[in-house]
């Protein structure tokens, strides 16, 4: 796709020449702007009227506020709790999203779904961490506060449209198309190679979906949404992740984890996991008609993200990687059998990921070795005709795959694949956010990496790529922990940061430079090409999510995620918000303005302006 691109492949460009070359503002960009009171050019050498990377970069914050340049307005369009239909309330901690028109080329008004990952348990239930040992998830008043948790995760399906008035967003409340996906419900049926087996309920269907982390909009206009972090929803109760939900159809049953197949109390861990792999797989929504399906010939990983592209054949490729909690997860490329053809109906394309060919990443020489940046890849087949190997895709691998080509793990395993995006106009290429990349730089801290997949050929059918890390945090970029990626052109890309809430603003975790998670611009081309320009800050211990842009409207949907995360580790204490770590949005605890409060999740709405 550009010039950049090609060299990293076509010279023998050192993890030193990469940090040289990008780093020439580095995290110095908001200080060198402001004081030469030039706003930032955009991609181009030229500055377009309008665009939306024409700014003056913002400094780093500790504040808890939500901040982004002059020239742009927010409009918050959602908080958690927020009723937007009857019966329809808004959920905990949003992440990914994308918008829908409901008219074919108007873009001002359309549906947007939005991912609900967890519960913080001390905001949603007053709960403590104390109260941990009293946990008796079979006791009326804990199956109650089950119930409430249960829908405060899965997804909502919110109808918005951008008004006269200043050309602000809003949501249009009690509208046919409002709807709610949650871990209570609606069922949702299986294909693929493990629907049908008794590896998935009797009846072929499980309630709702949970664990919703990133996704993907689909060519044919529906949502890939991700069950990423499945294992901590279960029988015990461990805060700050580890939730008690259970599925209560019977006494015989209520000892299982009917959610992610992994232990609660007093269960033999392999027979659980073996019996109940229901939850781990991707979800896809059609958000004008609420049908959806779960893909297991996706596989069940730690889903965090999938990158779609169509191949010039019609297949539909989907790359997607698992974000295991032990930062040693895989990385997966889908073929699918089937052809999307434009103007295919939904319902049919729908069927486009339940028959195809998952194959496992290769990293050569390691996936994550500190002293080499680059490298060459393969495309190893997993045995779609067997259900285990997609109900428990990981550990098959590392007994089939891993042993016949070589039996080291390290090759495999890449750490913590937060996001992939096909680069626009570049069907080969593939930017894969490995959030926390171990040994970049090699101190205590873990800044991340941007990673470069580069297929060997565009037939989906390619067993070979190159790969090569474009992009490493740390202070002399000025940002760390890649996370959620997107685009607002093909040359314009923009990255949001995962900071360790506990790690924050912390004297001695080696992020005191960061401050709070953000959102970076980094053009693709020009003359500031890969170097990264702050656009946004959130408010304390949050993470921002889900970017979603709408070029025409001059419109980026912004989620902000877990506020005020770090509150039940210290000292808050339920019903006092001066124990509170934030208040945002209705207050600012850092500047004791508004309304002192509990810390709500919240959708965004950022329009440019000047």
């Amino acid at each position: 796709m550009t010039d950049f691109f090609a060299s990293a492949f076509d010279a023998p460009l050192t993890r030193r020449r990469l940090v040289k070359g990008i780093a020439a503002a580095g995290a110095a960009t908001w200080a060198a702007n402001s004081a030469t009171g030039r706003a930032l050019a955009s991609a181009e050498n030229h500055i377009r009227k309008g665009d939306f990377a024409h700014f003056r970069a913002i400094a780093p914050s500790s504040a808890d506020a939500f901040e982004v340049p002059e020239g742009y307005a927010v409009d918050t369009l959602l908080k958690w709790g927020d009723e937007f239909g009857p019966g329809l309330r808004f959920g905990y901690n949003c992440d990914y999203c994308a918008f829908y028109p409901l008219q074919a080329g108007k873009t001002d008004e359309g549906l947007i779904w939005v991912n609900h990952e967890y519960v913080i348990p001390f905001f949603t239930s007053d709960w403590t961490r104390a109260q941990d040992p009293t946990w008796n998830p079979r006791t009326a008043q804990h199956r109650a506060i089950m119930e409430r948790e249960k829908k405060e995760v899965g997804g909502s399906i919110v109808h918005v449209r951008r008004t006269g008035r200043n050309g602000r967003w809003e949501v249009v409340v009690n509208s046919r198309y409002g709807r709610r996906f949650a871990a209570d419900g609606p069922p949702i049926p299986y294909d693929g190679p493990v629907a049908g087996t008794s590896l998935v309920p009797s009846g072929g269907t499980v309630l709702g979906t949970i664990a919703n982390c990133s996704g993907a909009r689909t060519p044919w206009g529906t949502v890939l949404s991700c069950e990423e972090n499945f294992q901590s929803f279960g029988l015990e109760r461990r805060m700050p992740f580890q939730l008690g939900w259970i599925k209560d159809n019977g006494a015989n049953r209520e000892e299982v984890n009917y959610y992610v197949g992994e232990p609660g109390t007093n269960v033999d861990r392999q027979r659980v996991a073996d019996e109940f792999p229901y939850y781990g797989y991707v979800t896809e929504v059609d958000p004008y008609t609420g049908n959806a399906v779960k893909h297991t010939a996706l596989g069940r990983i730690h889903h965090e993200n999938v990158g779609l592209r169509v191949a010039r054949d019609g297949r539909v490729v989907c790359y997607t990687g698992d974000d295991a909690p032990a930062a040693d997860g895989m990385f997966f490329k889908f073929v699918s059998r089937g052809r999307y053809r434009r103007g295919m109906r939904r319902a049919e394309a729908m069927k486009l990921l339940s028959d195809g060919q998952l194959f496992v990443a290769q990293w050569l020489p390691q996936a994550n070795d500190p002293s080499v940046d680059r490298g060459q890849g393969f495309w190893h087949p997993l045995d779609m005709k067997n259900p285990e190997a997609l109900a428990f895709t990981t550990q098959w691998i590392e007994k089939n795959i891993a042993p016949r080509v070589g039996g080291d793990l390290r090759q495999f395993r890449v750490p913590r694949a937060e996001d992939c995006e096909v680069i626009p106009g570049a069907p080969q290429r593939v930017l894969i956010a490995l959030t926390s990349a171990r040994g970049r730089p090699a101190d205590p801290a873990a800044y991340g990496v941007v990673r470069l997949l580069n297929e060997d050929t565009e037939d989906p059918d390619g067993k070979s790529f190159k790969w090569v890390d474009l992009l490493e945090g740390g202070q002399e970029k000025g940002f760390a922990n890649p996370d959620n990626m997107a685009f607002s052109s093909e040359r314009e890309l923009w990255i949001v940061t995962d900071v360790s809430s506990s790690a924050l603003n912390v004297p001695g975790r080696g992020f005191e430079w960061h401050a709070n998670n953000a959102m970076f611009y980094v053009p693709l081309r020009g003359p500031n090409a890969m170097t990264a320009f702050r656009f946004a800050n959130g408010p304390v211990e949050a993470e921002l999510t889900g970017p979603y842009f709408v070029p025409e409207q001059k419109t980026l949907f912004l989620n902000v995620q877990h506020p005020g995360e770090e509150t039940p580790n210290r000292g808050g204490v339920p019903g006092n918000p001066n124990t509170y770590t934030s208040w945002w949005p209705e207050g600012n605890k850092t500047a004791r303005t508004g309304t002192p409060s509990k810390p709500k999740p919240s959708l965004l709405a950022i329009r440019k302006t000047g």
